[in-house]
């Protein structure tokens, strides 16, 4: 099931509580698997500082970021489901907040 809803052409964005659950999720499968934030960056070709940001929803995730993901990790199709819906949350968070600041700024 989708958290995503489209209304009118509109996209209706899951709550905002659910922004942080990519990184959680990340996180949970890394450790799960016995990897460090440095193995898992080199098994999807990245450094240790973009698993980071992306676990403490600092960066958003590509989806050559999300592919990479899959490649290094055994999810089934309903992992993989959830993590784009999660990437989805995450990254629509990340943008509406830097945006947010940017109006803020121009006050």
């Amino acid at each position: 099931m989708s958290d995503l809803v489209v209304i009118g052409g509109v996209v209706i964005v899951p709550p905002a509580e659910r922004a942080g659950e990519l990184g959680k999720f990340i996180a949970k499968t890394r450790i799960d698997l016995g990897f460090t934030q440095a193995q898992l960056a080199k098994k999807m070709g990245v450094s240790s500082t973009t698993i980071s940001m992306i676990e403490k929803r600092k960066k958003p995730i590509s989806a050559e970021l999300i592919e990479a993901f899959f490649n290094a990790v055994n999810l089934d199709a309903g992992e993989r489901t959830n993590f784009i819906q999660l990437a989805v949350t995450n990254n629509v968070a990340i943008y509406a907040e830097k945006t947010i600041k940017k109006i803020i700024r121009r006050g």
